[in-house]
């Protein structure tokens, strides 16, 4: 019964539509997630950094 269950969602073709002009397919999600993901690390270590700049100033 699980196999079934799995092998339909595996199989499930879904369809998400950006203000229903773009469709957006399985493969951009995980792009998306994984730029913005990139982009919050950038910001923590530039903030990061300034802390120790500040930081180690008298």
């Amino acid at each position: 019964h699980a196999d079934r269950v799995v092998h339909m969602l595996v199989s499930w073709k879904w369809h998400l539509r950006a203000a229903d002009s773009i469709d957006i397919n399985n493969g951009l999600i995980p792009l998306v997630i994984g730029t913005v993901l990139s982009y919050f690390l950038f910001i923590f270590q530039l903030e990061a950094a300034e802390n120790v700049k500040y930081a180690s100033e008298p």
